[in-house]
């Protein structure tokens, strides 16, 4: 397995602001530098593992279907499997596909036209939100690069990847918040659960997503009260409902456990067909100010932590939300 040497503590040490740390001249409010590239902070949140012999390095991922989480715990989990692009553009250009099934291709001797596919395309130019976190940190934390890159990195994976999913998952569109997938205004389709099983709730969502022509791999993210009922639900005869291999057969790869999603709903979906996050360079910029009066008589300042982002829901007929679980 391949292993990155992205530091964010030596990111920022070679940075101007960097620079008035060492020289222990801290200003107000330092200008943001640039410690990880779009494309890095797209190829971090797809990591999972810390490598042990190397500080700040960063262990692929296996590509096995039955991995759940690719940050940890409370870190994100939906924004990992979506579509990630990195752009160097303060507004992200890209097409909306509005009739979600083209014709298949025929063959056609020289001469011959060719058929006409369906498919019909809008262009949209989604703009971009500031997304971010700050942190308290005492001196011996800014001072020294290996325990900067760890607060950073935690940052990033912890409360950043959060707040993403929370967004990507329930995100209103208003202010600075995108519209996230549940958000009615994507028109993503709905399945309410009536006298059928929860299983066979999930079943006819991952033949909706089959039908409609989508063949990458099928999620379903659902909350840990929800996913634990589902497990739990047994036939007449007592023997549990849910069948791996039978979901598989349509599609189905795995859970995606969160408490970011209320308990009634769950959305399966090819999440990386579903929806886009364009990620804007730089991809994660770093500030620190000591502006505070207690934080100058307690030896701290205040990281923030922050990056531009544009999430959109580009084909809606990829998904399915299922309602009263």
């Amino acid at each position: 397995m391949s292993t990155s040497t992205v530091n964010f503590g030596t990111r920022f040490y070679a940075s101007d602001a960097g620079e008035r740390v060492r020289k222990g001249t801290i200003p107000g409010k330092a200008d943001p530098a640039g410690v990880l590239t779009a494309r890095e902070f797209i190829t971090d949140i797809r990591k999972r593992t810390v490598g042990a012999a190397q500080a700040g390095g960063l262990v692929d991922l296996p590509s096995a279907p039955q991995v759940v989480s690719t940050l940890p715990n409370r870190g994100g989990r939906v924004l990992p499997r979506v579509n990630l692009v990195p752009t160097n553009g303060e507004q992200a250009v890209s097409a909306e596909e509005t009739e979600p099934r083209p014709e298949a291709a025929a063959a056609a001797a020289y001469g011959t036209a060719l058929p006409e596919g369906t498919a019909a395309f809008t262009k949209f130019t989604p703009g971009f939100k500031r997304v971010g976190v700050q942190v308290p940190a005492h001196y011996s934390v800014i001072e020294d690069s290996a325990l900067l890159d760890a607060t950073i990195r935690d940052v990033l994976r912890l409360d950043f990847a959060r707040v993403a999913d929370a967004l990507a998952i329930s995100g209103n569109g208003v202010g600075e918040n995108v519209a996230g997938i549940l958000d009615a205004s994507w028109s993503v389709p709905t399945s309410a659960i009536s006298t059928s099983t929860r299983f066979d709730h999930l079943l006819g969502a991952l033949e909706t997503v089959r039908d409609s022509d989508h063949e990458g791999p099928i999620d379903c993210v659902i909350s840990p009260s929800a996913l634990l009922a589902l497990l739990q639900e047994k036939d007449a005869d007592g023997e549990p409902t849910w069948r791996r291999e039978i979901a598989a057969e349509l599609g189905f790869r795995d859970f995606i456990p969160s408490t970011l999603i209320s308990s009634d709903k769950a959305v399966v979906a090819d999440l990386e067909t579903l929806a886009t996050a364009w990620i804007r360079n730089p991809g994660i910029l770093v500030a620190m100010t000591k502006e505070h009066a207690s934080q100058l008589l307690s030896g701290e300042v205040t990281l923030t932590v922050e990056a531009r982002w544009a999430f959109r829901v580009v084909r809606p007929s990829a998904g399915v939300i299922l309602t009263g679980l």
